[in-house]
């Protein structure tokens, strides 16, 4: 039995990624192509807003600039964008500052500046750990103030602050973080979307982009971390997170609602979550944080799926991205999650996790196959 293994490992494992890395390759050429048409039409605002300093344009800014090729693209569209006013007790409204620390010129050291006093001023959730409330003001988002998707929205812009003021706020970070860890996860290991404001309820419903958002923020804030206990306990969740999600995957992607069991004929496989869990699994794996191959192998498996079967032409030659569910509050009902008019096509949400996956493809190939000089 061992020796069948060793010679899985030694000869059969590199034969069968090399065989499967070329049609890999020809996806990411695929993205870079899609990525390309995007910027020139402008079509990944699948809600028509008028507003240009949105969290999911921020993002997809963010994956533009990491792709090396849209500074100056990037750049004029931040030009524009920073002339917006931020939108006060939503912290969907820090997420596009982010960006700008990469950016680095210092014209846009006010606008970062501006939205990091603006967080402050967010209201708190004492028996959250101090967690920021999601939004204020908003019926929504009151039985359940704090979400997974609250985490990415604040917490990466947080501690790219921190590290650039000297702050040391990574023990704070960690905390709210890890309150996710040990508050949010139910007994079946999945993490619900939302939980109440005394710490104790959770909404009990597993959306697959909730998901998503969790899984980006602890890998994005893993890189940023400096090394220390916090940062091996929080790798040591984000696996442990990753093993029960590969659970529930199927098809190399994951359903809209994950639980509770919803058989409705809108819950369908959606592009965004499925996304951003291949990023991180592609990321987590590229930049060594595991030398489990498992996880390198599920995110190229998602990122192939996805762009095989849901990045589509139409008519003119372009591409289009299908099946993005559009947006969500947090609620009890997990049918509330799957209205078939709310998936959408080209949406900066599915957009942004296509590019940043497609970016650790070729690391992660690299990294499995020991090829040195593979390009």
């Amino acid at each position: 039995m061992k020796k069948s293994i060793s010679i899985f490992l030694i000869i059969i494992f590199p034969l069968w990624i090399l065989f499967n890395c070329y049609a890999t390759l020809k996806n990411v050429k695929k993205v870079e192509l899609f990525t390309k048409q995007i910027t020139e039409n402008n079509n990944w605002d699948s809600e028509n807003s008028q507003s240009k300093w949105k969290y999911y344009n921020g993002i997809l800014m963010y994956a533009l600039l990491k792709t090396g090729r849209y500074t100056d693209f990037v750049k004029a569209y931040y030009n524009e964008a920073i002339k917006e006013a931020y939108k006060s007790g939503e912290l969907d409204s820090a997420t596009p500052a982010r960006t700008l620390f990469y950016l680095n010129d210092k014209k846009y050291d006010y606008k970062i500046n501006f939205t990091y006093n603006e967080l402050l001023k967010q209201e708190t959730l004492a028996n959250c750990a101090d967690n920021y409330k999601h939004k204020l003001n908003n019926p929504r988002w009151e039985k359940y103030p704090l979400s997974l998707d609250s985490l990415y929205m604040s917490l990466p812009f947080m501690l790219e602050y921190s590290n650039k003021n000297n702050l040391s706020q990574e023990k704070e970070i960690f905390k709210r973080l890890n309150f996710a860890a040990k508050n949010m996860k139910l007994s079946n290991g999945l993490y619900a979307h939302g939980i109440s404001a005394d710490g104790k309820t959770t909404n009990g419903v597993v959306w697959l982009r909730a998901c998503g958002w969790y899984a980006m923020a602890l890998v994005d804030i893993i890189e940023l971390m400096p090394e220390g206990d916090e940062k091996e306990i929080l790798k040591q969740q984000l696996f442990s997170f990753f093993d029960t999600m590969l659970k529930y995957q199927h098809f190399g992607m994951w359903k809209n609602i994950i639980y509770p069991k919803n058989t409705s004929k809108c819950n369908k496989y959606e592009t965004s979550g499925s996304l951003m869990l291949a990023y991180s699994m592609l990321k987590s794996y590229s930049l060594g944080y595991t030398n489990n191959p498992k996880y390198a192998l599920a995110g190229m498996n998602t990122f192939n799926e996805v762009v095989g079967k849901n990045l589509k032409k139409d008519k003119k030659g372009n591409y289009i991205l299908e099946n993005i569910y559009q947006s969500s509050s947090v609620y009890d009902v997990s049918d509330k999650y799957c209205k078939c008019e709310k998936y959408v096509k080209n949406d900066a949400k599915g957009i942004a996790p296509l590019i940043l996956s497609s970016l650790y493809i070729k690391p992660t190939l690299k990294k499995l196959t020991c090829l040195k000089n593979f390009h």
